[in-house]
């Protein structure tokens, strides 16, 4: 008996899009698939696709591609199947003017609210508001999923918690344990350059507001010794002055990002307020632990502990240039065993875990 899902999810597949918000689409996309797959579930893509031949050369390509091949193997319009389930990565607000992205989501919507479809709807950017929410969970054949700590610890209404669905074993394994893997880096600060005491990948969509309060004086003390990729300038280029201290460079690809984490002696895990309010953890943990970088978490981001060390967090009694500098004085083999407990301990916690996240999810 055939046990049909769908993805109502919108992204540009292929390792040849780099200016995107969200360069992990298609792993967190594609672990989801690829798991229903082994469970013999079929897929189907819902998005109609600008690229039918996308290149896939870098991180987890052979994963990507088979999900992509395997969503795109159908022969009939996607809205035309009486799907048992359907996987929606909600990424804008109902109230947004309509494009084709959200007309998408809308579609899906009209088609199989109150249906015997289950839809599972990941609202990871938290674009809904509380009325949106609401209206969602009124229809008794909609679940809100979420990978955040306040889920996890029961506190947000409606919400189920399942961890981000990434293949996480077996890349966090091969890092800390200092295999030599492509997709992986090469890891623990074999090569650090001393002028990159922090080294953060990652746009500035409202983040600015928190990167003072969170670094404290490192960019003061240390001038030009952090380094920020991405988005900074592209639309106020004043940020400049109101973050003195912080070398400002553009978007990066995969590669580079890697070489970043590899070759700062820590990475500050940055990210929107609401993130930190609700402890939501992002793909950013996943790429710095498996190119071999060390992250650095922040108290102010609900349940941190369940994903830093200890000693990895910042909290008010903490200065965070002592913190650098006592990461930057450990020898080689000290940073790589440092590298392999946070791993052990993200592992242990599952917070990555294609696995957990079906189960949770009912599969």
């Amino acid at each position: 008996m055939s046990f049909d899902i769908g993805f109502c999810t919108w992204n540009r597949w292929g390792d040849d899009v780099v200016d995107r918000p969200d360069n992990t689409d298609e792993i967190l996309v594609s672990s989801l698939v690829n798991g229903f797959l082994a469970r013999g579930r079929s897929v189907h893509l819902m998005q109609r696709l600008d690229d039918i031949n996308p290149t896939f050369r870098f991180e987890f390509a052979g994963e990507r591609k088979k999900a992509f091949n395997a969503l795109t193997a159908y022969d009939t319009d996607p809205f035309d199947i009486d799907y048992d389930a359907i996987f929606c990565r909600w990424r804008w607000k109902l109230s947004d003017k309509p494009d084709k992205r959200l007309d998408l989501q809308k579609r899906m919507l009209d088609k199989y609210l109150d249906t015997r479809t289950q839809i599972f709807v990941m609202d990871e950017d938290f674009q809904l508001d509380h009325d949106e929410r609401n209206k969602l969970l009124s229809h008794r054949n909609v679940r809100l999923i979420e990978a955040s700590e306040a889920a996890y610890q029961g506190r947000r209404y409606g919400t189920s918690y399942v961890p981000h669905p990434f293949p996480f074993g077996e890349g966090i394994i091969a890092a800390s344990n200092a295999k030599v893997l492509p997709q992986y880096g090469l890891g623990q600060g074999d090569h650090l350059e001393w002028g990159m005491r922090l080294g953060y990948v990652g746009n500035n969509y409202e983040r600015e507001e928190l990167v003072g309060p969170l670094l404290g004086d490192e960019p003061v003390e240390y001038p030009m010794m952090t380094h920020f990729f991405g988005n900074w300038l592209k639309y106020d280029a004043t940020v400049m002055n109101r973050l003195p201290g912080i070398a400002f460079h553009t978007k990066v690809g995969r590669h580079m990002r890697d070489w970043v984490y590899q070759h700062s002696i820590a990475v500050p895990m940055l990210a929107k307020r609401v993130y930190f309010n609700l402890g939501h953890i992002t793909p950013r943990l996943h790429e710095v632990l498996c190119a071999g970088g060390i992250p650095i978490g922040f108290s102010r981001f609900l349940g941190a502990e369940r994903y830093y060390l200890p000693e990895l967090i910042v909290n008010e009694e903490t200065h965070m240039p002592d913190m650098i500098d006592w990461i930057e004085g450990m020898s080689h083999a000290d940073r790589r065993a440092l590298h392999r407990r946070e791993c052990e301990h993200v592992l242990k916690n599952r917070i990555f875990d294609t696995d957990l996240c079906l189960h949770n999810m009912g599969y």
